[in-house]
């Protein structure tokens, strides 16, 4: 074999190797949970939520844990009067 078809094939198994490596590591994301509005107002009471953000009807949540939930609100209230609906206190 000539130094060229070397330097190919050793070229060719490293981005394989690379790729693979790549693949174990990006694959471990867990997707997030689902959760429902009575359960995402129960966590909140129990002050096991971080954070939670907005988008449209759809909520993205942040455990305190770090982990990631998702929910959707009702569309005719908004997300403060649900919660309160839910009994959620003001914290």
């Amino acid at each position: 074999m000539s130094n060229f078809t070397k330097n190919i094939l050793w070229a060719v198994i490293t981005l394989i190797v690379i790729a693979l490596l790549f693949s174990l590591f990006a694959g471990t994301a867990k997707p997030p949970t689902p959760l429902s509005l009575n359960t995402l107002a129960n966590d909140i009471n129990a002050g096991s939520i971080q954070q939670i953000k907005v988008s449209g009807d759809e909520l993205d949540i942040t455990m305190k844990d770090g982990s990631a939930a998702v929910s959707q609100k009702e569309d005719e209230s908004s997300l403060s009067d649900t919660l309160k609906n839910l009994g959620v206190t003001d914290q």
